[in-house]
């Protein structure tokens, strides 16, 4: 099972089996962007940022109704937090986290290891091709992770077909403001390599409207649609002074994340939460 080349999960496992402290407290259980409820008092400081990213967890989580769920499947589960998270919140609530990359899935293990076997598992997999039986969970996640996979709709039409009739699939993802493409498509040589030196490479292509093409094609119901860039500017700062942190590779962190800053401040790329629901028929 190949997995997708994401450099930033190399230099922060690196960086953390060498007990970077601040690290942890930043990105040790969540990584992905933070929420901030009042961006303009937004607390930057490790503490700050790590709350801020269980406040996104929760907003995400929200959308796809977890507090209805009995079980929930996170894909592209990164280390844990997530299911961490709400499994710690709901205590009725089971989780399964699916990841292509072990060793994710190995510091996942580890931190949801207070929960117990019977409520928490994880398992090596494509979000492409989820190792999950048909109608079998409530909720499906993919926190800030489906613009790695292959393919939206098939993440999507294997969503579906996980899901309970009635069950809420929910994302976030970094969304291009469709007037305004030709421009980000004539920027794209100058961030380009930055960006994909750490982040790898993703497809950030998919507008709002072609996912509610994509729901439409796969048989599934629009139910939240929520522009939420202005909540996460904060985190672009938290990642600067983060890049401090990370040794030879701070330099390139700094600069992929300042990119990811420019295009979201600008308006060109927004960070937005979708959910959608399959139909009890």
């Amino acid at each position: 099972m190949s997995s997708p080349a994401m450099p930033y999960f190399d230099i922060l496992l690196s960086r953390l089996a060498a007990t970077d402290s601040e690290l942890a407290r930043t990105l040790g259980r969540h990584v992905h962007w933070g929420y901030w409820a009042d961006p303009l008092r937004a607390d930057r400081s490790a503490a700050g940022y790590a709350q801020a990213a269980e406040a996104m967890t929760l907003r995400i989580a929200q959308a796809a109704q977890i507090a209805q769920a009995r079980t929930v499947l996170d894909v592209g589960c990164g280390f844990g937090g997530t299911l961490s998270c709400l499994l710690e919140r709901q205590p009725s609530l089971r989780g399964v986290g699916i990841n292509i990359d072990a060793r994710q899935l190995r510091r996942a293990a580890g931190l949801c290891a207070q929960l117990g076997p019977d409520r928490v598992a994880f398992v090596q997999g494509d979000g492409c091709r989820l190792p999950i039986a048909d109608a079998s969970v409530d909720a499906v996640l993919a926190v800030e992770c489906i613009f790695h996979f292959a393919s939206r709709l098939r993440f999507l039409l294997e969503a579906k077909r996980v899901l309970r009739p009635g069950g809420y699939v929910a994302i976030s993802d970094f969304v291009p403001f469709g007037p305004t493409i030709p421009v980000l498509a004539l920027l794209v040589p100058f961030f380009e390599r930055a960006v994909v030196q750490v982040y790898g490479r993703g497809n950030m292509g998919c507008t709002s409207l072609f996912y509610r093409l994509l729901a439409r094609q796969v048989g599934l119901r629009v139910v939240c649609d929520e522009d939420i860039t202005d909540n996460t500017l904060p985190t672009y700062d938290a990642l600067a002074r983060l890049s401090s942190h990370l040794g030879e590779h701070g330099p390139a962190f700094a600069c992929a994340s300042a990119w990811m800053g420019r295009l979201a401040k600008s308006g060109l790329l927004r960070y937005r939460i979708l959910a959608f629901q399959r139909p009890n028929s």
